[in-house]
């Protein structure tokens, strides 16, 4: 959504576009975290984004399943695969990860984006459940509650030196 007064949508990159095509020459100076000074300007800025984007391979997000959209636009602008991957603090934190198998990885993009928008498989040592509202177990093809888990039980008679 633009603004009366903007040209563009308001958005790093085109800021970035913007303070390139105007200012390409202007110092920005800014403090590291190990005190010294570091100084670059917007054209250095706009070369260095241009590298990141095309360095992309793939992206983690964490939460919800990405939307389809989302996925797309990363897989067709920068060439970038969307890894999803989920998961609570009691589970430490990781419980599923969703990436291609084997046999999907010759996919063409919309069954690509199909399994992308799922929540992906348990990681190995995680056992999920799905409940309905009364605790009862639910087929995995349902939606419901995940009950919380106990992932240190797995490990009870681990031995760390």
């Amino acid at each position: 959504m633009q603004g009366l007064m903007q040209d563009r949508p308001l958005l790093i990159s085109s800021l970035i576009e913007h303070a390139n095509a105007m200012h390409p020459r202007a110092a920005i100076a800014s403090r590291t975290v190990e005190g010294p000074v570091h100084r670059c300007t917007y054209g250095d800025i706009h070369r260095r984004s241009k590298q990141v984007a095309n360095a992309l391979q793939r992206v983690v997000i964490g939460g919800s399943a990405a939307p389809r959209a989302m996925s797309e636009k990363f897989e067709t602008t920068f060439g970038a695969f969307v890894v999803h991957a989920w998961g609570m603090t009691e589970m430490s934190p990781l419980g599923t990860v969703c990436n291609l198998l084997p046999k999907q990885r010759g996919f063409d993009l919309r069954q690509r984006l199909d399994v992308q928008a799922k929540q992906g498989r348990a990681m190995f040592g995680v056992e999920m459940r799905i409940n309905d509202d009364a605790g009862r177990p639910l087929p995995h093809t349902a939606t419901g509650k995940l009950p919380k888990t106990k992932l240190r039980e797995m490990f009870k008679d681990c031995r760390l030196p």
